[in-house]
């Protein structure tokens, strides 16, 4: 209910006007958004099956509206017939964020992803496909994983908060998020070849397994030890990636 009071406009997705109001608290991110914008909705889908079951029929009315209107919105003002731009204003308009479709994944596995179906799931495999052709082939030709943003045009962007965090980097957890989204969306290859990238670093020749970090470069730097975001690997078996998961208990 505090969410649907904060949505002024009433389109069910939330608006970025000041720097660091998003989870990617050092990205200037402006606009509506791929990324809060599907965790909304996956939020409203939950909320409009919860209010169904509770029989508040207001309620479930008013969530069925904003996603109806949200889920519009969504599709035509940030798909661009081959991806979903990062935000609709700004400097990353025309960016691709690695995860931001987490928000459809989280609705699908709960089972409530038959309340977005005006988000078409060829459109989310089109969109992880660009994330492997761009945030993950074109940063180090794929070997260390893929980066949190990147356009066709661009990897590599200056610092909105100071420092270059986030923006040049592979969060690990997103790095996660977006394999087990790949393979549960049926692109089982690219899906692997991302997640070997990535268990290459923290397993391989970062040994960083009893300390892994929120973020990597191409430099070797890592920040943020222990981070809570990487457990997002549990998602890999939620997705069915057991041939993956078996890899990492394989390696201890």
């Amino acid at each position: 209910r505090f969410m649907l009071d904060q949505d002024g406009d009433g389109d069910g997705l939330p608006l970025h006007d000041t720097f660091g109001d998003s989870t990617w608290d050092n990205l200037g991110i402006e606009g509506i958004s791929s990324y809060s914008g599907a965790l909304n909705l996956a939020a409203l889908a939950a909320a409009v099956r919860w209010a169904e079951q509770f029989g508040d029929v207001q309620l479930a009315h008013t969530c069925a509206e904003r996603l109806r209107q949200g889920q519009q919105v969504f599709t035509s003002r940030l798909y661009t017939g081959e991806y979903f731009r990062l935000c609709d204003r700004g400097k990353y308009r025309d960016c691709i964020m690695a995860d931001s479709l987490i928000g459809i994944f989280y609705a699908d596995l709960a089972g409530v992803g038959d309340l977005l179906q005006a988000i078409d799931r060829t459109q989310v495999v089109s969109h992880l496909r660009a994330v492997y052709a761009n945030n993950f082939r074109k940063f180090q030709e794929g070997s260390l994983g893929p980066l949190l943003v990147a356009s066709p045009k661009q990897i590599s962007f200056s610092g909105d908060g100071g420092d270059e965090l986030q923006v040049n980097e592979v969060l690990v957890g997103s790095a996660w998020m977006s394999a087990a989204m790949m393979r549960y969306y049926g692109l089982e290859d690219e899906a692997a070849e991302t997640a070997e990238a990535v268990a290459s670093v923290i397993y391989g020749k970062g040994k960083l397994q009893f300390r892994t970090p929120a973020a990597y470069d191409a430099a070797n730097r890592f920040r943020a030890p222990m981070n809570m975001r990487p457990l997002a690997v549990w998602l890999l078996a939620a997705a069915g990636e057991t041939g993956i998961m078996q890899q990492f208990n394989d390696k201890g």
